[in-house]
């Protein structure tokens, strides 16, 4: 028997599936570690697949290449052969004990690991009826908003335990006492529960998806993707030169320079510079630019200047054209060695040729594809002289035409493009392709994860398919759903469309999801970034609803934003018994409800406004209306209680002109605790017009899509009022920018109140969600 053979044999004999063994096959290095742990273990007759599941996890382990684990290693198989480490829980506290010592001390290992604990059923049993007992008021009141506080609780108290074991007695007696607690969803189904449910799942959610990135960070990688100990050498020497220590964590994030960031962009960088902190890294802004018709300047300068904004300091701006000279050489490599060919195929031609690939009937690679390494030389140097029009040649990576991943066969590398480039100017007329610059990119700036989106997941087996042909280093890469938020679109085409046709103001527009939409919207950094840090990172497509984001906002803007009083939709009042020539001052808090004693004045006199909305007809009897009626009273906030008198209608129709009322004098403006019936107001005496746009979804549906998309715009998502503000707004917004509009909602200063004859104001957002229903 060979001794490829023999080593099957051997892996087999420890329970490895045929699937791991092919993987093993292809890696030599692999290989030969698993042969060594196995006669370290002494099991090379065999063992449990158990045991060589975990023999199989530390040959392959990335924390295994610490200096300390390698003189650990064999004391841990040890461990493992005689069924002192049983699970991968102690295997992975078995890994931080010996990454972390120098010298090994059998004792303070077993204690650390859970050596010799063993947890029986009765324990499991005991503990979760504990914990169920501990919890049987929350139970009642929550419900299955008590699950993971309580699960966890026990796997804090039971850390060695059985997980499956554990996890099934626990549902069992859970379901028990929920069914006999008399929890009633229906009931419980308050706001306030539901809230606290939302954060429980999400932080439940984000706690598995980073438990999830960091084990594959150490340890998840391909096969394929393995570096050779010379392209680590060379990471490490290259790293070295730039200043940076061996173990430095590097990752980027790549825009195309075609166009303005939107909230999702906002997400990858979250997640790229947010991941690089903290693993003490540093993260790359690199521009990936190869395609110099759809390029601006004024692209790259707004992507600069929003990372910035977000609050993240790229460690390097770099561009894929920076590396235009390394690409080119790489693309001479790949002719030389057979894996690159001019094509002269048309596009519909290599369309055809795919179709019989994928069908695979008649399959027809390109009748270019083996001509000579010196014939290939030749044409592709007439490429970059500028010999052949635009369509007529390009230079195809030679892939592999029987894969069953589309992204294998025969990919474009270069293509000619007789245009001027932003950075390189008209120095190149051929261009790399995104699929041939991505990855070597990554490899040439030493990236340790590249991580993107994940529609380039069918990507990954071309990404190191090309890096394995030319020898370069080869990042971790790891893909991770989109953000999808409901009522709108992200997609680049439809964003143009929008903006070009007139549907929106343009690309700042308050009800897009550009980030320079979202600023004008009146969201900030912070709010931007706690939105995505909540929606966290994981591989499951889903839809955010935006009431997430404006959540968010609230949470910061009632702590920051300075409480005012506007009139939206103005209704002229006349108190008729306050005097005529009087003005008051009135003072007003800026954050009521707060230990913070700012405050500002407003003006009262005998003409004031109300907002329209606040005075119904016929309502005097009503309890459930707090507004003003005939012959019922309100409170004006911070002001007096008026009632009204009498409704004056324009001459001849059944339009409101204005109300008569009467204030209480006596009563004052002291007001009783527990009072309702508050309504804003501005006085005409200190009123100044100003307008205000009200936003909602930009779509009718939660998901628009479709041929007719377009008609699924909202007519309402922008409503323009006139109102009014007070003197105190018109005077200090160029300085406060955002304000609390009583009752109204959360709001920021236009860009265009500087050329208008008054202030504009958008709304962020409303002061609640329930705020809509009433």
């Amino acid at each position: 028997m060979s001794a490829a053979g023999d080593d099957t044999k051997l892996f087999r004999s420890i329970g490895l599936k045929d699937s791991t063994l092919k993987n093993i096959g292809k890696n030599a290095s692999t290989a030969s570690t698993l042969k060594q742990c196995i006669a370290d273990a002494g099991v090379s007759n065999g063992c449990d697949a158990s045991v060589g599941k975990l023999i199989f996890d530390i040959a392959t382990a990335k924390p295994m290449q610490n200096d300390n684990a390698q003189t650990h290693r064999k004391q841990l198989l040890s461990y493992v052969a005689n069924g002192g480490i049983q699970n991968v829980v102690q295997l992975a506290a078995a890994y931080k004990f010996i990454t972390q010592n120098v010298t090994f001390d059998a004792k303070k290992f077993e204690q650390s690991c859970g050596v010799g604990v063993v947890v029986t059923e009765a324990q499991i049993t005991q503990t979760v009826d504990e914990v169920i007992a501990k919890y049987k008021t929350q139970l009642s009141e929550k419900g299955k908003g008590c699950l993971g506080v309580m699960f966890k609780e026990i796997k804090s108290t039971l850390p060695w335990a059985d997980g499956k074991q554990m996890s099934a007695i626990f549902n069992a007696k859970f379901k028990a006492a929920l069914q006999s607690s008399g929890f009633d969803p229906k009931k419980n189904k308050c706001k306030k529960e539901k809230k606290v449910e939302e954060k429980k799942q999400a932080a439940e959610e984000e706690e598995e998806e980073v438990e999830t990135m960091d084990k594959w960070l150490t340890g998840r990688e391909l096969e394929v993707a393995k570096n050779s100990e010379s392209q680590l050498a060379q990471k490490k020497a290259a790293l070295a030169k730039l200043g940076l220590p061996a173990d430095t964590f590097l990752s980027r994030f790549p825009p195309e320079p075609n166009g303005f960031l939107h909230i999702g962009h906002c997400k990858a960088m979250t997640f790229n510079f947010t991941l690089a902190d903290s693993k003490s890294g540093s993260c790359y802004l690199r521009f990936d630019d190869t395609n110099p018709t759809t390029e601006k300047q004024e692209f790259i300068d707004s992507i600069v200047e929003n990372v910035t904004w977000m609050g993240f300091a790229p460690w390097k701006v770099s561009y894929s054209s920076d590396y235009f000279r390394e690409l080119h050489e790489l693309a001479l490599r790949m002719i030389r060695n057979g894996d690159a060919y001019v094509c002269h195929q048309s596009d519909e031609q290599v369309k055809a040729e795919r179709d019989s690939f994928r069908k695979r009937v008649n399959v027809t690679p390109s009748p270019y594809r083996d001509r000579s390494v010196a014939e290939n030389l030749r044409l592709f140097e007439l490429m970059r002289c500028g010999y052949f029009a635009e369509g007529e040649a390009t230079l195809r990576m030679k892939g592999d035409f029987t894969s069953a991943n589309p992204n294998m066969w025969d990919h474009i590398a270069y293509r000619i493009m007789y245009a001027a480039h932003p950075k390189s100017g008209d120095a190149w007329c051929i261009y790399p392709t995104y699929d041939y610059t991505h990855c070597i990119v990554d490899s040439l700036e030493w990236i340790t994860a590249s991580c993107c989106t994940l529609e380039f997941e069918n990507r990954r087996e071309s990404y190191f398919w090309l890096l394995d042909v030319l020898d370069l280093y080869k990042p971790v890469v790891w893909e991770y759903s989109r953000l999808n938020l409901t009522f709108n679109v992200l997609s680049k085409r439809k964003l143009l469309v929008l903006v070009n046709d007139g549907y929106v103001r343009g690309w700042d527009d308050p009800r897009m999801l550009t980030v320079n939409g979202l600023r004008r919207r009146g969201f900030s950094a912070t709010i931007l970034r706690d939105f995505c840090n909540r929606v966290g990172v994981t591989r499951k497509d889903n839809f955010i609803s935006p009431a997430l984001l404006y959540a968010c906002a609230r949470d910061e803007l009632n702590r920051t934003c300075s409480r005012a009083m506007a009139v939206i939709e103005p209704l002229k009042i006349v108190i008729t018994n306050y005097d005529a020539h009087k003005v008051e001052d009135i003072e007003c808090p800026d954050f009521p409800n707060t230990q913070q004693q700012s405050t500002h004045c407003v003006k009262f006199s005998r003409v004031i406004y109300i907002d329209a909305s606040d005075f119904q007809s016929g309502q005097a009897k009503n309890k459930k209306f707090y507004g003003l009626s005939e012959a019922k009273s309100v409170r004006l906030k911070y002001a007096y209680q008026i009632t009204c008198k009498e409704v004056v209608y324009k001459a001849g129709t059944q339009e409101i002109d204005y109300l008569r009322c009467e204030y209480d004098a006596k009563q004052g403006k002291t007001v009783k605790k527990g009072s309702k019936g508050f309504i804003t107001w501005v006085s005409e005496k200190d009123a100044r017009p100003a307008e205000f746009r009200l936003y909602e979804h930009l779509f009718t549906v939660e998901k628009p899509g479709g041929d007719d998309w377009l008609k699924l715009l909202n007519p309402q998502s922008e409503l323009i009022c006139k109102g009014f503000v007070s003197e105190y707004v018109a005077s200090t917004m160029a300085d406060k920018q955002r304000y609390q509009f009583e009752r109204y909602g959360y709001f920021v200063r236009d860009p265009d109140s500087d050329s208008s004859p008054h202030p504009v104001f958008n709304r962020t957002c409303i002061l609640t969600e329930s705020a809509k229903k009433k």
